[in-house]
């Protein structure tokens, strides 16, 4: 069945999952065993698939010293741990002395051929390649995702990028100390030192920007900007720590010569009072050439200006400011529903990190600087899926996400087995009611499915698709529940799907056999509105 699990694995790992997901927030990371100091005895903790820096800390816990061995292999990748000696779950007595890591150099790299003076032979006719159901999906140039058309609006974009100040997306320009700004364990962001961040260009025309439940208590300065053309031209409002609280006014700033507008927000209004339980929620907006300020959701301020038509928006702060979540959208006007540019939310782990071993697998996920990576080893002899999921957060819109949009995942293959898989998973309620686009890209197969309280059910496939390269793009794209599925472009299957309208998305991993270990990574999620489809 190309690969797939039976109801029952697959089922029992979505509950290892949520188990996982549990134990890693309520929990220590670390066990501190008896044998740290060593004397007592232990066991050789199973380190196969983990990086070298994790395990050679996880020997040190115990007490036992690791000594590194390097050696090339087709089926882990560089830095990879692919055995130890003594093996795991060689007992020691006493809990001291040394262990061998044997490190991954991943695969060997071919010599170059020797040269020759002989003159270049007569090239042989071309072999007969064999007969595909379809066209091979493979690329040489990296896809970007299909064109959206002129009406077509990113509502969540996920690059797996770090940013300069790490609480930041990507999308934000930042100008700060790298330790200027983080995410709290509680997914607030939390600044310390001065700090400037913008988004957009003169491209963008209306916007609004909202700093959600934010706590101002200790902070001496804040500005909110829109229409900001650069640092010394925008409109937007001028905040101070004064007697009880934050004071706010409006501002115009043209040239660096900054202006009171008094008409847009009175003098000393007050935007939060020190000791207050709940955070002020503050709002700035630009609709055409009327501006407004919202505080906790009540207009506060309100005025016409003509200065600027177009910028993008931003924030500057002095002091420690704790804000729940910086929300950018294009507010609602007639004729038209509300989207989302980007929803920063500043959480740390907003994908799962960590390592979860169950019944049927062990799984380790990471975030890359520029990817996040998962590894997936077998426990039992058939085939699982680990998956994760985030919510995509945007205002309802009845034309658009969940009801229409594209969704995209850059996917790729790092080692593993012929049955090493992945897939974008979609249309989720919860982690038990998904739909999941995938493919194996040695076997050239793609496959629908979903997961419900009952385990995995395969829709359509697995349909061979032609030969695939290790990096490829999934595409999902719905209106009206028809659903249009694509690899690198290419379509390979439709379908009408009802009641895939949860808000939801996310990826898998899978790998079939008794511990068989299955690496692969994943870049550039992107939803978009509905756009048109690359042909």
């Amino acid at each position: 069945m190309g690969g797939r699990p039976s109801a029952t694995r697959a089922f029992a790992l979505s509950a290892l999952i949520a188990v996982a997901a549990v134990s890693l927030a309520c929990c220590p990371l670390f066990d501190m065993q008896t044998g740290l100091l060593g004397g007592s005895a232990c066991a050789v903790p199973n380190l196969l698939g983990e990086r070298e820096a994790p395990a050679r800390l996880s020997l040190s816990e115990l007490g036992l010293t690791a000594v590194v061995v390097n050696e090339h292999s087709d089926g882990f990748d560089a830095g990879i741990v692919i055995r130890t000696d003594p093996p795991a779950g060689t007992e020691l007595q006493p809990c001291e002395g040394q262990v061998v890591l044997v490190v991954s150099l991943g695969p060997a790299e071919e010599p170059p051929p020797e040269p020759t003076d002989a003159p270049p032979a007569t090239a042989p006719p071309p072999t007969a390649t064999p007969v595909t159901d379809a066209e091979p999906l493979s690329t040489a140039e990296p896809i970007d995702g299909p064109d959206l058309g002129p009406m077509g609006v990113r509502v969540y974009d996920e690059g797996f990028d770090h940013g300069y100040v790490e609480a930041f997306r990507p999308e934000w320009n930042v100008d700060a100390e790298a330790d200027a700004a983080y995410a709290s364990e509680s997914g607030n962001l939390v600044t310390e030192k001065y700090l400037v961040a913008w988004a957009g260009d003169e491209t963008w025309y209306d916007y609004g920007i909202t700093f959600g439940r934010a706590d101002f208590t200790d902070v001496t300065q804040f500005q909110a900007m829109v229409r900001v053309q650069d640092e010394q031209n925008y409109i937007g409002i001028f905040c101070w720590k004064g007697e009880g609280g934050l004071l706010c006014e409006g501002e115009r700033v043209v040239d660096g010569q900054g202006m009171g507008v008094p008409n847009f927000l009175q003098q000393t209004t007050r935007m939060f009072v020190d000791g207050q339980v709940e955070g002020s929620t503050i709002e700035l907006r630009a609709v055409g050439n009327e501006f407004s300020v919202l505080r906790d959701g009540e207009v506060v301020g309100r005025m016409t200006d003509d200065t600027f038509a177009s910028g993008g928006v931003g924030f500057l702060v002095e002091g420690r400011l704790l804000t729940d979540y910086v929300h950018v959208y294009e507010p609602a006007k007639p004729a038209s529903f509300p989207w989302t540019y980007l929803r920063d939310d500043f959480s740390r782990n907003q994908w799962l990190t960590g390592d979860g071993e169950g019944e049927v697998a062990w799984v380790s996920r990471e975030l890359l600087p520029d990817a996040y990576r998962m590894q997936v080893r077998a426990l039992i002899d058939g085939p699982v899926v680990a998956y994760e999921t985030v919510p995509i957060q945007v205002p309802f819109d009845p034309d658009g996400f969940p009801y229409a949009y594209t969704a995209s995942v850059r996917v790729r293959k790092v080692s593993g087995p012929s049955s090493t898989g992945m897939g974008l998973l979609f249309g989720c309620l919860h982690e038990n009611a998904c739909y999941e686009f995938s493919i194996i890209p040695d076997e050239g197969t793609a496959l629908l499915s979903r997961i419900d309280e009952d385990g995995w059910v395969e829709l359509q496939g697995p349909l061979q698709i032609g030969s695939l390269p290790r990096e490829n793009v999934l595409q999902v794209a719905t209106e009206d529940g028809s659903f249009t599925f694509l690899v690198n472009g290419v379509s390979v299957m439709t379908a009408e799907l009802e009641d895939a309208e949860g808000t939801l998305i996310g990826v898998s991993g899978q790998v079939s056999g008794l511990d068989n270990v299955g690496v692969v990574t994943f870049d550039d999620i992107v939803v978009s509105q509905a756009g048109e489809l690359a042909d």
